[in-house]
């Protein structure tokens, strides 16, 4: 029988794949489920998938799906704990190193998030908040 692989190779194929064309060994929800769907349509009648078997792939699908979930939750939680750390030294000195010119100082104005990461407005600089080495209080 020919089954088609998780990317639409077939599997005798891909074994012959260079390293360099061989999909990805992580399975996503949707790939998941077509695989369980092709395994419930291709079983063999007289030699059914067992009650357990089906229940424990699903079980590993809800927990898949579980930790994206709690992964999403945790990133979300890091940004709202970057974005706090950076609203706090508005009007503080801050020193920071700017690569190839060495560590500057300046104080901070505003906080902006680009492309899901922080930045500091220093002296109308933007600043990423992970070049920050000290804070000191406005003068």
């Amino acid at each position: 029988m020919n089954v088609p692989g998780v990317n639409g190779v077939n599997a005798g194929a891909a074994s012959g794949a260079s390293s360099a064309n061989r999909p990805s060994n992580t399975l996503g929800r949707e790939q998941f489920l077509n695989l369980l769907l092709i395994q419930l349509q291709n079983q063999d009648p007289l030699n059914p998938v067992s009650q357990s078997d089906f229940t424990d792939q699903l079980t590993q699908l809800s927990t898949l799906e579980s930790l994206n979930s709690l992964n999403s939750n945790i990133q979300s939680l890091i940004a709202l704990q970057q974005l706090t750390q950076g609203a706090n030294l508005i009007g503080k000195v801050v020193r920071y190193n700017v690569p190839n010119d060495g560590e500057q100082s300046g104080l901070v104005s505003a906080v902006n998030i680009v492309d899901n990461s922080v930045q500091l407005i220093v002296d109308g600089k933007p600043i990423s908040l992970s070049q920050v080495v000290g804070v000191t209080a406005a003068p």
